[in-house]
């Protein structure tokens, strides 16, 4: 019974690390509404990076912008406000539907944006957004990475917001999550992205648990026979 009893303290123990894993990793303003919210948009845009010139700048907040180099690099925050839903601006083409939100960002050509998260401990997680393409101007590709390591490269090809996700591992302490746009052509072909999250996946810490359950389980009868046993002799 002594064993039983120790077995479920260190049960209760390892759920407290499962939890703890389960909110070791947080994205803030994933819908970019804060930072949108805050931002000089006129029209129905702001370029990221302080000191864009002759531009609308967005402001600072929880994701970082690269700064606009025209031709170059593009990236910001598109306000939803001032083209109706589903949005609709002649100046992003056609309609883009399926996200009812205030804001999302935007990536064109060799534009990015990032946010440094902070980890209690290595794991693995999945990252999960939505992307959509501009109507015309040619298709933006962009790539996710995390400290620079590859996650995935993306086409959205369709106006309609659409989920994407990928699995990726992070380490203990600050890790950088980065949307990189890597359209070479010089266009104004752009990839809109907006509802960044990160789920940690708990799977080794619930392998453990289940194999201790089934553990105490087996002690737990060990000492019902012994019991028995022990009765039966006297």
């Amino acid at each position: 019974m002594r064993n039983f009893r120790s077995g479920l303290i260190a049960t209760a123990a390892l759920l407290v690390a499962v939890s703890s894993v389960a909110h070791a990793v947080t994205l803030t303003d994933g819908g970019f509404e804060t930072q949108g919210l805050a931002s000089n948009i006129s029209g129905s845009y702001c370029y990221g990076g302080a000191g864009s010139s002759g531009e609308n700048n967005c402001a600072a907040g929880a994701w970082t912008f690269s700064t606009l180099v025209p031709g170059q690099v593009g990236d910001g925050i598109i306000s939803q406000s001032t083209g109706g839903s589903p949005f609709n601006s002649s100046a992003w083409g056609a309609p883009i539907a399926n996200d009812n939100s205030g804001y999302f960002a935007f990536v064109q050509i060799n534009g990015s944006f990032s946010q440094t998260f902070q980890a209690t401990q290595s794991g693995t997680a999945v990252l999960d957004w939505i992307d959509a393409a501009r109507s015309y101007g040619g298709t933006e590709t962009y790539t996710v990475s995390v400290d620079g390591t590859l996650v995935g490269t993306y086409t959205p090809t369709n106006s309609a917001f659409a989920p994407v996700s990928a699995r990726f591992s992070f380490v203990a302490g600050p890790n950088t999550v980065t949307f990189q746009g890597v359209d070479p052509s010089l266009t104004d072909s752009t990839a809109f992205i907006d509802n960044v999250s990160i789920t940690p996946l708990p799977a080794t810490w619930t392998m453990l648990i289940a194999g201790f359950v089934g553990l105490l389980g087996f002690v737990a009868f060990g000492g019902k026979k012994r019991n028995a046993a022990a009765l039966a002799s006297a």
